[in-house]
Order: C-alpha cells, then sequence, then structure tokens
C-alpha cells in the first residue's frame, strides 16, 4: 500500500514502515507530525492562539491563567 508517496507495511508483507510521531509545543502553537520511514510526511498539523494573542499585540501572559 502507498500513503502518501511511501510504502506502507500491510499484514502479511514483508516489511514494516517506521512510523515517528513528533509533538512540538510552545506559548502560543502546538504542532504534531507522522513520519513513515523518517523521510516521508504522512501528516502534519498546527493548531495556534495567534489570532487570540493578536488582540493584545503579543503574547498575553495572564491568558492561560484566566478562568475559562
Amino acid at each position: 500500500m502507498t500513503v502518501a508517496g511511501a510504502d506502507v507495511a500491510v499484514a502479511g508483507a514483508p516489511f514494516a514502515a517506521h512510523r515517528v510521531l513528533g509533538i512540538e509545543t510552545s506559548c502560543d502553537e502546538t504542532a504534531a507530525a507522522v513520519l513513515l520511514d523518517g523521510r516521508h510526511i504522512a501528516s502534519s498539523v498546527v493548531s495556534s492562539q495567534i489570532d487570540l494573542h493578536a488582540r493584545f499585540g503579543a503574547l498575553c501572559p495572564s491568558s492561560p491563567a484566566a478562568p475559562t
């Protein structure tokens, strides 16, 4: 089977693809990606709060502590 241009192991196939999950976080963004065999990106997503912080002109340190 081929996913995102990479051959992926299927039950009974002679090889197994290695998958790597990468996660990065900061004070205003979180990103995650799945790599197949360390070379092919199967999935990549970023969640950002930049629009929330834009109202203040920058990161607002009190917003993470604010009650929801």
